[in-house]
């Protein structure tokens, strides 16, 4: 089947399958479900995307000499949008225990956003 099943979007699938079964174990093995955990873990997943971004950053750096420079300044760039994904998420999570719904739904899509876009670029990066 493998061969003649679509694998058009499997360098997405795969990976994003790894966030959701990692995601499903937090909330879900040897514990009790309760919402508030349950939003607090996920207001955390936006550091866990630009990690495995800042992994796949490495990785397309070291299969070709001359992906070193232009890997290393994604790199770079990618420690920098990391930083500010994991400020904004800390923000969205006070936010969200202080009961300030407003500014956790804003901080949560300043780390969002951010993380998908690096997500959705260093895996394409990686696969091209």
């Amino acid at each position: 089947c493998l061969e003649n099943c679509n694998m058009e979007y499997l360098e997405i699938i795969l990976p994003t399958l790894l966030l959701l079964i990692a995601f499903g174990y937090k909330n879900v093995v040897d514990k009790r479900f309760k919402m508030a955990d349950f939003i607090e873990r996920a207001l955390e997943v936006p550091v866990e995307i630009v990690f495995l971004s800042a992994s796949f950053l490495v990785a397309y750096t070291l299969k070709d000499i001359n992906n070193h420079a232009f890997g290393l300044l994604s790199l770079l760039i990618g420690i920098l949008i990391t930083t500010l994904v994991y400020i904004t998420s800390k923000r969205s999570h006070e936010a969200f225990l202080n009961d300030e719904l407003g500014s956790c739904k804003l901080f949560a899509a300043c780390s969002f956003l951010p993380s998908l876009f690096s997500y959705f670029f260093c895996v394409k990066l990686l696969v091209a």
